[in-house]
Protein backbone atom coordinates (compact mmCIF):
# COMPACT_ATOMS: atom_id res chain seq x y z
CA UNK A 1 0.00 0.00 0.00
CA UNK A 2 1.25 3.53 -0.84
CA UNK A 3 0.09 6.93 0.67
CA UNK A 4 1.18 9.82 -1.03
CA UNK A 5 1.26 13.68 -0.47
CA UNK A 6 -0.33 13.17 3.20
CA UNK A 7 -0.55 16.47 3.89
CA UNK A 8 1.22 17.57 7.73
CA UNK A 9 -1.28 20.25 8.29
CA UNK A 10 -4.26 17.39 8.20
CA UNK A 11 -1.92 15.58 10.27
CA UNK A 12 -1.72 18.53 12.94
CA UNK A 13 -5.62 19.05 12.59
CA UNK A 14 -5.75 15.12 13.88
CA UNK A 15 -4.59 15.94 16.86
CA UNK A 16 -6.39 18.95 17.28
CA UNK A 17 -6.70 17.79 21.43
CA UNK A 18 -3.38 19.01 21.61
CA UNK A 19 -2.83 23.22 22.02
CA UNK A 20 -0.29 23.21 19.03
CA UNK A 21 -1.96 26.27 17.52
CA UNK A 22 1.87 28.15 18.54
CA UNK A 23 3.58 26.15 15.97
CA UNK A 24 2.53 25.83 12.13
CA UNK A 25 3.86 22.81 9.90
CA UNK A 26 3.12 22.62 6.63
CA UNK A 27 4.29 19.94 3.98
CA UNK A 28 3.49 16.44 3.07
CA UNK A 29 4.65 12.69 3.85
CA UNK A 30 5.01 9.76 1.72
CA UNK A 31 5.06 6.25 2.90
CA UNK A 32 4.84 2.90 1.37
CA UNK A 33 3.87 -0.50 3.21
CA UNK A 34 4.43 -3.98 1.89
CA UNK A 35 2.75 -6.63 4.26
CA UNK A 36 3.26 -10.98 3.99
CA UNK A 37 1.81 -13.57 6.02
CA UNK A 38 0.77 -17.22 6.16
CA UNK A 39 -1.90 -18.64 7.89
CA UNK A 40 -2.85 -16.20 10.99
CA UNK A 41 -2.28 -12.52 11.07
CA UNK A 42 0.32 -13.11 14.12
CA UNK A 43 2.77 -14.61 11.56
CA UNK A 44 2.55 -10.88 9.32
CA UNK A 45 5.80 -9.37 8.49
CA UNK A 46 5.87 -5.61 7.27
CA UNK A 47 8.08 -3.50 5.44
CA UNK A 48 7.72 0.32 5.71
CA UNK A 49 9.14 3.37 4.45
CA UNK A 50 8.15 6.86 4.69
CA UNK A 51 9.59 10.24 4.19
CA UNK A 52 8.80 13.60 5.04
CA UNK A 53 9.41 17.56 4.19
CA UNK A 54 7.44 20.68 5.49
CA UNK A 55 8.19 23.55 7.22
CA UNK A 56 8.00 24.23 10.92
CA UNK A 57 6.87 28.18 11.64
CA UNK A 58 6.35 29.57 14.86
CA UNK A 59 2.47 31.37 15.24
CA UNK A 60 3.89 33.81 17.27
CA UNK A 61 6.15 35.19 14.92
CA UNK A 62 4.74 33.94 11.48
CA UNK A 63 6.06 36.85 9.29
CA UNK A 64 9.50 36.52 10.88
CA UNK A 65 11.44 34.47 8.47
CA UNK A 66 14.16 33.76 11.30
CA UNK A 67 11.93 31.32 13.47
CA UNK A 68 10.84 29.31 10.10
CA UNK A 69 13.10 26.51 9.36
CA UNK A 70 12.57 23.59 6.66
CA UNK A 71 12.35 19.89 8.30
CA UNK A 72 12.77 16.27 6.39
CA UNK A 73 12.85 12.80 7.65
CA UNK A 74 12.39 9.14 6.55
CA UNK A 75 12.39 6.02 8.64
CA UNK A 76 12.29 2.38 7.34
CA UNK A 77 10.51 0.30 9.84
CA UNK A 78 10.19 -3.50 9.73
CA UNK A 79 7.60 -5.61 11.62
CA UNK A 80 8.37 -9.14 13.00
CA UNK A 81 4.84 -10.59 13.92
CA UNK A 82 5.81 -13.91 15.31
CA UNK A 83 9.02 -12.12 17.74
CA UNK A 84 6.45 -9.33 17.89
CA UNK A 85 9.62 -7.04 17.05
CA UNK A 86 10.05 -3.84 15.14
CA UNK A 87 13.49 -2.76 13.27
CA UNK A 88 13.97 0.89 12.80
CA UNK A 89 16.76 1.28 10.37
CA UNK A 90 18.11 4.53 8.97
CA UNK A 91 15.64 6.99 10.63
CA UNK A 92 16.51 10.17 10.46
CA UNK A 93 15.15 14.13 10.93
CA UNK A 94 16.80 16.90 9.97
CA UNK A 95 17.01 21.02 9.84
CA UNK A 96 19.23 23.02 9.30
CA UNK A 97 20.69 23.21 12.42
CA UNK A 98 19.80 20.13 14.15
CA UNK A 99 20.29 16.17 13.16
CA UNK A 100 18.72 13.35 14.96
CA UNK A 101 19.06 9.87 13.99
CA UNK A 102 17.79 6.54 15.69
CA UNK A 103 18.34 2.89 14.68
CA UNK A 104 17.79 -0.37 16.75
CA UNK A 105 15.06 -2.73 17.37
CA UNK A 106 11.74 -2.37 19.68
CA UNK A 107 10.14 -5.61 21.13
CA UNK A 108 9.90 -7.27 24.37
CA UNK A 109 12.26 -4.71 25.55
CA UNK A 110 14.11 -1.89 23.40
CA UNK A 111 17.21 -0.86 21.97
CA UNK A 112 17.26 1.70 20.00
CA UNK A 113 20.37 4.08 19.70
CA UNK A 114 19.79 7.58 19.33
CA UNK A 115 22.27 10.84 18.14
CA UNK A 116 21.55 13.89 18.05
CA UNK A 117 23.41 17.10 17.80
CA UNK A 118 22.26 21.05 17.41
CA UNK A 119 24.46 24.28 15.97
CA UNK A 120 21.29 26.42 17.39
CA UNK A 121 19.21 25.25 20.08
CA UNK A 122 16.54 27.54 18.88
CA UNK A 123 14.77 25.15 16.53
CA UNK A 124 15.03 22.58 19.17
CA UNK A 125 13.08 24.87 20.99
CA UNK A 126 9.96 25.37 18.61
CA UNK A 127 10.48 21.40 17.73
CA UNK A 128 9.60 20.98 21.32
CA UNK A 129 6.69 23.50 21.18
CA UNK A 130 4.84 20.53 18.90
CA UNK A 131 4.98 17.86 21.21
CA UNK A 132 3.99 20.11 25.39
CA UNK A 133 0.16 20.94 25.35
CA UNK A 134 -1.68 21.77 28.40
CA UNK A 135 -4.17 19.52 28.07
CA UNK A 136 -3.33 17.94 31.36
CA UNK A 137 -3.23 21.25 33.28
CA UNK A 138 -6.22 23.24 33.91
CA UNK A 139 -8.45 24.41 31.16
CA UNK A 140 -7.97 28.14 32.54
CA UNK A 141 -3.79 28.14 32.16
CA UNK A 142 -1.51 29.58 29.72
CA UNK A 143 -1.05 27.66 26.98
CA UNK A 144 2.65 26.36 26.68
CA UNK A 145 5.65 28.97 25.60
CA UNK A 146 8.91 28.75 23.93
CA UNK A 147 11.70 28.03 27.03
CA UNK A 148 14.03 30.34 25.38
CA UNK A 149 16.59 27.71 24.67
CA UNK A 150 19.97 28.77 23.27
CA UNK A 151 23.26 27.83 22.10
CA UNK A 152 24.68 24.15 20.90
CA UNK A 153 24.09 20.74 22.48
CA UNK A 154 24.45 16.95 21.81
CA UNK A 155 23.39 13.84 22.35
CA UNK A 156 24.08 10.65 21.94
CA UNK A 157 22.90 7.78 23.53
CA UNK A 158 19.90 4.44 23.75
CA UNK A 159 16.69 3.92 24.77
CA UNK A 160 16.68 0.27 26.29
CA UNK A 161 14.54 -1.42 28.56
CA UNK A 162 10.62 -2.95 28.70
CA UNK A 163 8.34 -0.44 26.24
CA UNK A 164 6.16 0.05 29.00
CA UNK A 165 8.85 1.13 31.40
CA UNK A 166 11.68 2.37 28.68
CA UNK A 167 15.14 3.83 30.27
CA UNK A 168 17.40 6.43 27.80
CA UNK A 169 21.08 6.39 29.15
CA UNK A 170 23.29 8.14 27.22
CA UNK A 171 25.69 11.68 27.31
CA UNK A 172 24.29 15.32 27.21
CA UNK A 173 26.73 18.05 26.45
CA UNK A 174 25.55 21.83 25.72
CA UNK A 175 27.74 24.91 24.64
CA UNK A 176 26.83 28.30 25.70
CA UNK A 177 23.75 26.87 27.01
CA UNK A 178 20.52 29.52 27.44
CA UNK A 179 17.09 28.38 29.01
CA UNK A 180 14.75 31.18 29.78
CA UNK A 181 17.50 33.96 30.55
CA UNK A 182 19.64 31.69 32.44
CA UNK A 183 22.99 30.58 31.42
CA UNK A 184 25.73 27.88 31.15
CA UNK A 185 28.80 28.09 29.55
CA UNK A 186 29.71 24.18 29.43
CA UNK A 187 27.77 21.39 30.78
CA UNK A 188 28.21 17.56 30.08
CA UNK A 189 25.80 14.53 32.08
Amino acid sequence: ADAHGIALSAVRDALRDADVSRVHVDGRLDANMHATWQGSGQDIQLVSNAHLAGTVTSASNAGDRSDSFPLTGAAQLTYNGPKQLVTVRSAFLNAPHNHVTMQGTLGNSANVNVAATSDDLREVDLLALLFRTNTSAAKNSAAPELLGLGGTGSFKGTVSGRLMDPRLSGVIAATNLRVRGASVQFLQT
